[in-house]
């Protein structure tokens, strides 16, 4: 029994010194004792240069293999010094970033003080990030040149004709508008254009007394939202004209605000960005489905059309005294794309809009029931998207066709102008006879439209009559 518990006592020793710190049979001398438990009260174990063990506070003093700079940040008392050891500067709201301005440099980047703002890429600034407004519609309809429900080619149009849907040239004749597929590349403006608006000059002005622009106008709706707001206009454009070039945004007929650009080199895509302080509250602004804003895009100046650059003026001008004529010469071309209008001073990238949405906006405006890649016109035969409707009459007497809804309600009632299928005028078309009705009417709202005509003596009831036809309600 002796025996037994004496070996039971050797192998709880040999455990508690398995379980235990002890110093390894190849040292050279015995480690000595731990402080005094005075000594060592909250403190950390540490061991001195001998190996031996020592209380450490765990400051430089006692902490050997610690970094000069580690130990500088073991000497500070609290976060704030700890921060400004470490580079850091100080955290002084909530929301605050710490960003870096350069290669080991630190600097705080403030919260934004507007609700709604997010961090965007700003290059200019130091840090490379800024608070700004999210990315958002832009008012500029069609920016990007993608819809053409018009046609894509116009020779010689009159001054303030639509071409790309929403997009007006002023101008007088003696120059080409087309769909252009003369474009950014994706490596300039980081994202893929397919078309840009052109202008080929074919009758070359010099006379000075005639305007020369592009133009959008925005519906009020649509303005509001950035009306007495900082706003930044960007747009990609290309000319053989260089120099300076006029930007011009103007209300209804008795405020402006006139910038200048420059056009560098010849025949080459440039990125432009031009801010403009919030408009005024005085003087005449529609806010609703009129006109809320013109976006003006001088080409060359008239002896009229000249006025104060940099600051909201009284008056409806909107090119400066500055202005180059770009259609002095046979062959200039003018090219423009990725046109985008939004709150604060810094530009963000063009945002993706689906076709059909962009399509959809448009189509308050303009709408017709041709095909969308077909061109409006009289005779163009049938089958092409035209409105059929059963006669409702037999000879001479006024028929009236079931309405129809537009694929989007209007801004305001639409202007319609009928087409025959058949022949080159715009009546009503009885393809069941090939014959024309002798009257045709459209009579239209802003959501719907029905047809009346006056029918011939042989019209008989249930023949086809078949009609085309446009509706604008432009600003």
């Amino acid at each position: 029994a002796a025996l037994d518990r004496q070996t039971m006592l050797i192998q709880r020793v040999s455990d508690l010194i398995t379980r235990s710190l002890h110093q390894p049979d190849g040292d050279a001398t015995s480690v000595g004792l731990l402080p005094s438990a005075v000594a060592r009260a909250l403190k950390f174990l540490s061991f001195d240069v001998s190996g031996n063990p020592i209380a450490a506070a765990g400051t430089s003093a006692d902490l050997g293999p610690v970094s000069s700079f580690i130990n500088t940040l073991l000497d500070d008392a609290d976060a704030p010094t700890a921060r400004g050891t470490l580079g850091f500067s100080d955290i002084a709201a909530k929301g605050d970033l710490l960003v870096g301005t350069a290669n080991d440099t630190i600097a705080t980047l403030p919260v934004g003080t507007t609700t709604g703002h997010a961090l965007i890429v700003n290059p200019s600034d130091s840090t490379g990030l800024s608070w700004g407004p999210r990315a958002q519609d832009n008012p500029i309809i069609n920016g990007n040149m993608e819809i053409w429900q018009r046609g894509t080619t116009f020779t010689n149009p009159a001054t303030a004709t639509h071409s790309a849907d929403r997009w007006l040239r002023y101008g007088p004749t003696g120059a080409t508008v087309t769909r252009s597929t003369n474009v950014p590349t994706v490596a300039q403006a980081g994202v893929l254009f397919n078309y840009s608006y052109s202008i080929d000059v074919t009758t070359a002005d010099l006379s000075g007394v005639n305007l020369h622009e592009i133009v959008q106008k925005i519906e009020g709706y649509n303005w509001r939202h950035f009306a007495q707001r900082d706003i930044v206009i960007s747009f990609w454009i290309r000319s053989t004209k260089t120099g300076i070039y006029s930007l011009g945004v103007v209300n209804n007929g008795d405020r402006y605000h006139i910038s200048e650009y420059t056009i560098n080199t010849t025949n080459t895509w440039e990125y432009k960005t031009i801010t403009i302080p919030a408009s005024p509250s005085a003087g005449t602004w529609d806010y609703t489905n009129g006109i809320g804003l013109l976006v003006r895009f001088g080409l060359v100046k008239s002896t009229t059309s000249s006025g104060t650059v940099g600051a909201w003026t009284t008056g409806n001008v909107s090119t400066s005294t500055n202005q180059v004529n770009a259609a002095d010469t046979i062959g200039n071309i003018i090219r423009l794309t990725g046109v985008k209008l939004e709150l604060g001073s810094v530009a963000t990238p063009i945002q993706f809009v689906p076709f059909e949405v962009e399509l959809a906006r448009a189509k308050r405006y303009y709408q017709k029931s041709f095909s969308y890649a077909t061109t409006p016109a009289q005779n163009i035969g049938t089958g092409t998207g035209e409105y059929v409707f059963p006669s409702t009459g037999a000879g001479a007497v006024t028929i009236t066709s079931p309405s129809i809804g537009f694929a989007v309600v209007f801004r305001a009632t639409p202007t319609m102008t009928l087409f025959n299928p058949q022949a080159t005028n715009g009546q009503l078309r009885n393809t069941t006879d090939s014959a024309d009705l002798t009257t045709a009417n459209a009579n239209a709202n802003d959501a719907s439209v029905a047809f009346t005509g006056t029918g011939n003596a042989g019209l008989a009831v249930g023949e086809e009559i078949r009609v085309h036809w446009t509706a604008a309600a432009e600003l």
